[in-house]
C-alpha cells in the first residue's frame, strides 16, 4: 500500500531508459525507482510515455510522483550528467562486465538500460565508465529488463549508507 510520504531521501541515482518497447517493463522500472528510492527516470528513444495506459498501471502510480524527463537524444541526457559529476553504469551482460556483487558504487551515477532483445545501443555502451552484470545460473542467461533494474536498484541502496 502507499504511505503519505517517502521513508528515506533518494540517493543520487538515476535510470536511463533508452528504446525499450514494453510499456509494463517501464512502468515496472518506475515502480523500481520508488521502491529503492532513486532520484528519477529518464526516458529516451521509442520508449513509452508515461500516459501509456499499461505503464500507468505497472507503475502503481508511481509515475505521478518520480521525477522524470524525456530526452530528445539519449546522449544528450549521458551528456548532462557526466557534466554534474554522474558516473555513467550500463546494466549489461558480457565478460567486460563486473559481477554486480563485487562493484565499489560511485558516490552518484546514471544507470543505462537498453531494449529487451537487442541490449544497449553501442554509441550509448562506450559512454559507460561501469559496466555491470548479474550472474546467472540457468540454462537461459537471459532476465527480464526490469527485473534486472530491480535487483540493481536494491543493490545501491543497500551499499548506500542511510541519511
Amino acid at each position: 500500500g502507499d504511505v503519505d510520504s517517502a521513508r528515506l531521501e533518494s540517493i543520487p541515482f538515476a535510470v536511463l531508459v533508452h528504446n525499450l518497447r514494453s510499456a509494463f517493463n517501464v512502468g515496472s522500472i518506475f515502480r523500481s525507482t520508488d521502491c529503492f528510492g532513486l532520484e528519477g527516470v529518464h526516458l529516451s528513444g521509442y520508449t513509452p510515455s508515461t500516459d501509456h495506459v499499461t505503464l500507468k498501471s505497472a507503475a502503481r502510480g508511481c509515475e505521478g510522483w518520480i521525477p522524470q524527463h524525456r530526452w530528445n537524444s539519449p546522449l544528450e541526457c549521458i551528456e548532462w550528467h557526466q557534466q554534474n559529476g554522474y558516473a555513467i553504469i550500463a546494466l549489461e551482460t558480457g565478460d567486460d562486465c563486473v559481477d554486480i556483487s563485487q562493484v565499489q558504487w560511485p558516490k552518484k551515477g546514471l544507470i543505462i538500460l537498453g531494449n529487451e532483445e537487442l541490449g544497449i545501443a553501442p554509441e550509448l555502451l562506450e559512454k559507460a565508465t561501469l559496466k555491470v552484470t548479474i550472474p546467472m545460473v540457468g540454462r537461459k542467461a537471459s532476465m527480464n529488463v526490469a527485473g534486472a533494474f530491480a535487483i540493481m536498484a536494491f543493490s545501491l541502496r543497500n551499499s548506500s549508507p542511510l541519511p
